[in-house]
């Protein structure tokens, strides 16, 4: 019961998590990228997108 109770929440949590972050590129200006973006995907400028991740 717990296992299908997690995958029910990570179901609702991949609906509702936007697939692409607004994040202006310094250099080319593109402002739409995936949420695990290291590079800009126009230019290949390295980005510092700051995510929800695991504060160390």
């Amino acid at each position: 019961m717990i296992f299908g109770i997690s995958l029910f929440l990570r179901l609702i949590q991949t609906i509702f998590r936007p697939g692409k972050v607004r994040y202006k590129c310094p250099v080319c200006g593109l402002t739409r990228h995936d949420s695990d973006a290291i590079h800009c995907k126009h230019c290949g400028t390295i980005l510092n997108i700051e995510t929800e991740g695991a504060g160390e």
